[in-house]
């Protein structure tokens, strides 16, 4: 529908819509809790295989991602979600009249598409860890501020509690003086994060929302401030692309099924 009325309106065809990239997005943030939910409920059913998998689930996924998406990116020139909404990523600047993916682009998108997702989650767990989650969230930084304080101090009064080390050595008492510097620099560290971090995902949320913005209303080329770094644009699938593929057949890979058959056929024949 959004293809036919661009071709109407005379717009860039090939152009997709923020619809289409904004749902294409929100299917990519749906199928880590679809498997999380899977998982956990055959965990109860077979705790002694998938309560280890569950409990590292988001490590896992990832790791089942890396290989999903990178197949996608090769064979198909975008993500898994991107070509189940028919668009593709191309270069900016081609290399020999070709637009198309190199294995640098490939990479690069890896690490936005599966690393940078994994490490801002785990940064937003350790955030609601130490900052008190729904509790600070319900009553304030009041909360939060004494949460902290009481952390800091149950730090300092370990460090103080370590046995002091005989005078003559010299040695130990250094040791002893690097283990309390080292207390200190970590509840440093720890109130930094929880002071600048809320900051930090505030622009990196409105840096994706204003990308939005500027590419609705035709102001980049840009869907997202990753593809810009990256020098990549989302494109639809022409009519070139779709003959292409399929007179490349089956895409070279372990993830595709054979032409005659499924895997487990495969791997029962074999």
């Amino acid at each position: 529908m959004e293809f036919m009325s661009d071709m109407l309106s005379g717009a860039d065809a090939g152009k997709p819509s923020l619809f289409e990239l904004v749902a294409q997005h929100k299917m990519t943030e749906l199928l880590e809790p679809a498997l999380r939910h899977i998982t956990s409920v055959y965990a109860h059913r077979y705790p002694r295989y998938l309560i280890r998998i569950l409990n590292w689930h988001e490590e896992v996924y990832a790791a089942i991602m890396l290989v999903v998406e990178r197949h996608y990116l090769r064979n198909y020139g975008g993500s898994f979600t991107e070509h189940f909404y028919g668009i593709k990523r191309v270069r900016v600047r081609q290399i020999g009249g070709s637009n198309a993916l190199t294995r640098g682009d490939v990479w690069g998108s890896l690490v936005f598409l599966v690393g940078l997702p994994l490490v801002k989650s785990r940064l937003d767990q350790y955030y609601d860890r130490i900052s008190g989650g729904d509790a600070a969230r319900l009553l304030g930084n009041v909360f939060s501020q004494q949460r902290s304080a009481d952390a800091d101090a149950e730090a300092q009064a370990q460090a103080e509690r370590q046995p002091e080390p005989a005078a003559s050595s010299l040695a130990a008492g250094s040791l002893a003086a690097a283990r309390r510097k080292m207390t200190a620099l970590r509840a440093a560290v720890k109130r930094a994060f929880q002071q600048y971090y809320p900051h930090a995902n505030c622009i990196y949320h409105l840096a994706t929302a204003l990308y939005y913005v500027a590419y609705m209303f035709d102001r980049t080329g840009y869907s997202s401030p990753w593809l810009h770094l990256l020098g990549l644009q989302i494109r639809r699938l022409s009519a070139a692309d779709y003959r292409a593929m399929d007179a490349r057949g089956p895409a070279k890979s372990g993830l595709a099924a054979p032409p005659n058959g499924s895997v487990l056929r495969l791997m029962r024949n074999a």
